[in-house]
């Protein structure tokens, strides 16, 4: 094929308007001239370069009969395909505009490492151009409206992903869920690093868990209760997944709340998942819920640096357990919701001195607090939040605040820092005035 002209690019992306292919000629001279256009755009790039098709369908705009769609697809589609994907090793297949009408254009394709599917169309074609890569499947990002469709074949033999490393898989509108089968395989996917399941659990049982403790490092969820009780008899929490690392748990819309699942269950649910993880995102419904220091599940977030809870705020007091829980935490992410001690009636001007009392340096390694998933205006005072927090996080330098929430910060911080209750802290607290720029 000669020399790659651009030896660099990682894409080759190719848009084509199949209804031309009618104007080039008798169908032997087109084709020729596909075959030879699509070895002249494969020569250009990389063996190793990704190829994203996507396909113009004018003729549903011209009217064009389903008979001449027919021959376009079967007699020259597959023609540029099978050249385009020839010798194809590490690919992506993008289908979000591509319309496979015809197997043919399936048998075109060689199996791929790397698939982008998209379920605007989702049809039997797509999941069996899945089910073909499955021996090499690297990776696999996939809208689909029934899962269970990818785990046996036209035959009902039970399909394994052997080689998978990343599944994403996302559910569109008009999803069959009460049409999703489980299935007794023992293993599908031994070797998945990273899961992404949303918006959605999109299977009937535990199958994406089975076999991967070992290897299964990022994990992005969506749950309701059914889902965490599922998974609870199906055994998934008694495994211990050293290699997970990253942890996003989300709550499935409209469905019942993760938090209704018994504590008992909901423990061993976090515990599993947690125990190694470092980076976590989760629902401040299960606050209640974390085991505590000390507990039959106490280590459950001893390795935890960064927690995400932007999803709901939390008041001073929520923040105070959450760091007694997490030992190790070094970044928080919330929205905040008052102090949380009004039942207290603590005076206005012994706040300081009773957080002091009551919890000096409860959050040894928390550095930042970055105030997200905040709408509108404050309910409470932000400065005097970020005053508190650095009075029991003897590490925090940092908080990721919009400066628009607090107008003229380092003024009332200096003002704060001369006089009043915050006053005998200022050798603590002078680290939090900015620099003027």
């Amino acid at each position: 094929m000669g020399s790659t002209r651009f030896p660099i690019v990682s894409t080759l992306y190719v848009t084509i308007n199949v209804y031309n292919i009618l104007f080039l000629g008798s169908k032997e001279s087109a084709v020729t001239n596909i075959n030879a256009f699509a070895l002249f755009l494969r020569s250009l790039v990389p063996a190793t370069a990704a190829v994203k098709l996507v396909c113009i369908r004018e003729y549903e705009l011209l009217g064009i009969d389903e008979k001449t769609i027919g021959v376009l697809y079967e007699d020259y589609f597959s023609t540029f395909a099978k050249a385009l994907y020839m010798d194809a090793k590490h690919t992506i297949l993008s289908l979000n505009d591509v319309d496979f009408y015809h197997w043919s254009t399936i048998d075109a394709i060689p199996m791929l490492s790397r698939l982008e599917l998209d379920c605007l169309m989702s049809t039997d074609i797509h999941t069996a151009l899945v089910i073909k890569a499955s021996p090499i499947l690297q990776y696999l990002a996939i809208g689909i409206n029934n899962a269970s469709t990818l785990l046996q074949d036209g035959n009902g033999r039970d399909v394994t992903y052997p080689n998978l490393q990343y599944l994403q898989m996302y559910y569109c509108d008009g999803a069959n869920l009460n049409g999703t089968r489980g299935t007794s395989n023992p293993v599908v996917f031994p070797v998945l690093k990273c899961l992404k399941l949303s918006p959605v659990y999109p299977f009937a049982d535990d199958v994406v868990f089975r076999g991967n403790s070992a290897t299964l490092e990022y994990l992005n969820i969506s749950m309701d209760r059914g889902v965490v009780e599922m998974l609870h008899v199906n055994g998934v929490f008694e495994s211990n997944r050293k290699a997970l690392k990253v942890v996003v748990v989300r709550e499935i819309d409209n469905h019942q709340d993760i938090s209704l699942t018994s504590k008992a269950i909901l423990s061993k649910f976090l515990h599993c998942f947690s125990r190694h993880a470092q980076y976590m995102t989760l629902l401040p419904s299960l606050l209640t819920s974390f085991p505590m220091p000390g507990s039959k599940y106490g280590d459950s977030f001893t390795n935890v640096q960064v927690l995400d809870m932007s999803s709901r705020a939390l008041s001073f007091f929520e923040i105070l357990r959450l760091l007694k829980t997490f030992p190790i935490l070094r970044k928080l992410v919330c929205c905040i919701d008052g102090l949380g001690i009004e039942s207290e009636h603590i005076p206005e001007n012994k706040v300081p001195d009773y957080i002091v009392a009551t919890h000096r340096d409860i959050g040894k390694s928390l550095q930042i607090w970055c105030m997200s998933g905040f709408n509108g205006q404050p309910s409470c005072d932000i400065l005097e939040y970020i005053m508190l927090l650095a009075l029991v996080c003897p590490k925090f330098y940092r908080a990721d605040v919009n400066l628009g929430l607090i107008p003229n910060y380092n003024a009332r911080l200096s003002a704060a820092l001369e006089s009043g209750p915050y006053s005998k802290y200022s050798p603590r607290l002078a680290g939090l005035l900015m620099r003027e720029m």
